[in-house]
């Protein structure tokens, strides 16, 4: 007797959204990539300009509780192009200390990314922007969807039993 629904709607459905999230994580992984390798070559480049603290931007802390802040640095270049990013983090306990340093200066890489916008990084976090972490962490990602789609696949022809047979049992 043929079954003709190996899944049901709920496990198509469940499916298809783990796969979109594994498509969405490697999407985003691979395009802070491509940003990580523009960054990268400003770095190379070796353009170091001084940058103004503008900012004390407070965001949530992942690793624990609580919540922290970063300094926002800005440049803004000859031609209008605004370059900004982070330069340090700090905690709650020293955010007074922080805020005294909005108007301090800090040394930063600039470059042009490909869409034209500015990038940059501080000097003080060194010339090394690991930009293959994300490409490792976008492959295990994309390596889920192959392993899933792989399993739903020999899940589907055991289900069917389509699956090849081994040889004579030693019964025979």
């Amino acid at each position: 007797m043929l079954r003709y629904y190996a899944m049901g709607r709920k496990g198509i459905i469940l499916s298809i959204a783990v796969n979109l999230i594994f498509a969405f994580g490697a999407a985003v992984l691979i395009v802070g990539y491509f940003k990580n390798l523009e960054i990268q070559k400003a770095v190379d480049n070796g353009i170091i300009v001084e940058a103004e603290i503008v900012a004390v931007v407070h965001q949530a802390n992942l690793k624990g509780g609580g919540s922290t802040h970063s300094l926002l640095y800005r440049y803004i270049g000859d031609d209008g192009i605004i370059y900004e990013g982070y330069c340090a983090h700090g905690d709650y306990r020293t955010l007074k200390s922080d805020e005294a340093r909005i108007g301090e200066k800090v040394e930063i890489y600039i470059g042009i990314g490909v869409d034209g916008t500015g990038v940059s990084w501080p000097v003080s976090k060194g010339k090394e922007i690991k930009a293959y972490e994300s490409l490792i962490f976008a492959s295990v990602f994309i390596f889920l969807i192959v392993a899933y789609i792989v399993g739903l696949l020999i899940y589907l022809l055991w289900y069917y039993d389509k699956l090849p047979k081994r040889g004579k049992s030693r019964a025979d």
